[in-house]
């Protein structure tokens, strides 16, 4: 496992365990009660689980990715799932929402991965690692359009620096310096990690 983000929050979860974490029923006792799939009604934790599960089914020779971790809840740093093939190639961050995720809410999380990465380099992905956004509603139409856009990396570059005070709020760890030359070299950096990701929605559609 390579350093990207290879530490004591990250897991390969066992049956036991996957089972502990979802009340030793697993999802079945849910998704039996409809025949689509009905997000919602899974926790934000069951939510995650449930793409952790539906990639690693899928984890293999076929894919960009062979391995699939798992983040522990209130350790994640901006990401749910990690997906490796031999290093990371995908972060997968998951919203289980009423409301279809919108841009800016999508631009705050991509942010705050950033944010965290800069302060913790052993987070940062190599340019081209696909950041995927799971959802339980979808996406609003300006977030569709950003992660559809031919050009993201012009756009998050754009408009990114907009969502500084949101990615930080509340997150101890992510507070500005005093230092306000250093809170704009780091913001820079951010924002250079961020245009380097691959922009991937995963939505209620394709969540089988």
């Amino acid at each position: 496992m390579d350093d990207l983000a290879a530490s004591a929050s990250e897991y390969v979860p066992s049956e036991a365990a996957l089972s502990s974490e979802t009340g030793g029923t697993g999802l079945t006792h849910i998704v039996a009660r409809s025949p689509a799939l009905p997000l919602l009604e899974l926790d934000d934790r069951h939510f995650e689980i449930l793409a952790y599960l539906i990639l690693r089914e899928k984890a293999g020779s076929s894919t960009f990715y062979d391995a699939v971790s798992l983040l522990r809840t209130g350790a994640d740093k901006g990401r749910d799932v990690l997906l490796r093939r031999s290093v990371v190639t995908g972060v997968v961050q998951c919203k289980r929402k009423a409301d279809k995720v919108g841009r800016e809410s999508l631009m705050t999380e991509i942010l705050r991965f950033a944010l965290y990465a800069v302060r913790e380099p052993q987070l940062i992905p190599a340019a081209g690692t696909r950041y995927e956004i799971w959802t339980a509603s979808g996406l609003t139409e300006r977030a569709r359009a950003l992660v559809e856009s031919p050009d993201t990396r012009s756009l998050m570059r754009a408009e990114l620096p907009t969502f500084v005070d949101r990615a930080r709020a509340n997150i101890v760890s992510l507070q500005p310096h005093r230092d306000a030359a250093l809170n704009d070299a780091e913001l820079a950096y951010a924002i250079d990690i961020a245009a380097g990701l691959v922009l991937q929605h995963v939505g209620p559609e394709a969540i089988k």
